[in-house]
């Protein structure tokens, strides 16, 4: 199997995966966007994050700049 590459994803492209797992369910919505379903899950759980932050951004992105 070969590992997918990193990537950041905007808030906005977050919130239609969001709003799409919740008409289809998880692992459908991963399938649809090309995620990992762990992915829509912990989109999921900080959605209020991505609504509160401006839509053209990488949200929630993890550690510091160097």
């Amino acid at each position: 199997m070969m590992k997918r590459k990193r990537v950041s994803n905007t808030a906005d492209f977050k919130l239609n995966a969001v709003e799409k797992a919740n008409e289809v369910g998880n692992r459908e919505a991963a399938r649809f966007f090309n995620v990992d379903e762990s992915n829509i899950r912990l989109w999921r759980r900080n959605k209020t994050n991505f609504e509160n932050c401006d839509r053209r951004k990488r949200a929630d992105r993890l550690g510091k700049p160097h």
